[in-house]
């Protein structure tokens, strides 16, 4: 049995031709499939795309994929006297300011924070319980923690 070509494969499963001419039918098949080829290309470019994106915004640390740490919040830099500034992602954060930060980077810049001080009542011949005090009286507000007299 000798293989079908491609235009049998096409009217195989056509009525008989009304209107059309089997050339018409013939045509108008080819152009389904390559509107439906150009359809699942476009379905596959744009999934490449939206994965790339993604991928670029974790590798840049903005991103992470769960909802509630890639929240924004605002997160005020308070570090010891001998810490000019905490990086995260190599962006410099600097003692004062207040940025607003996905909740995963806040939460790094935290533990940054709170490393540099336990380092440095370490230097200062503190004890753990003092550790865990206040450094400076602060004042909470819709704006973030911040230093009171600033």
């Amino acid at each position: 049995m000798a293989a079908k070509s491609i235009e049998e494969e096409l009217m195989a499963d056509t009525p008989a031709p009304g209107i059309l001419t089997e050339k018409e039918i013939l045509e108008a098949k080819a152009k389904a499939r390559s509107k439906l080829d150009a359809a699942l290309k476009k379905v596959a470019f744009d999934k490449i795309v939206e994965e790339e994106e993604l991928r670029l915004k974790r590798e840049q640390g903005k991103v992470t994929g769960v909802a509630d740490m890639d929240e924004e919040v605002n997160l005020m830099i308070d570090l010891p006297d001998f810490c000019a500034s905490i990086r995260v992602n190599s962006e410099a954060f600097w003692p004062g300011h207040t940025y607003t930060v996905p909740r995963h980077v806040a939460n790094s810049l935290r533990e940054q924070m709170q490393r540099a001080w336990n380092h440095q009542h370490t230097l200062d011949g503190k004890s753990a319980a003092e550790q865990y005090k206040m450094t400076k009286p602060q004042s909470i507000s819709p704006a973030g923690i911040r230093a009171l007299g600033e």
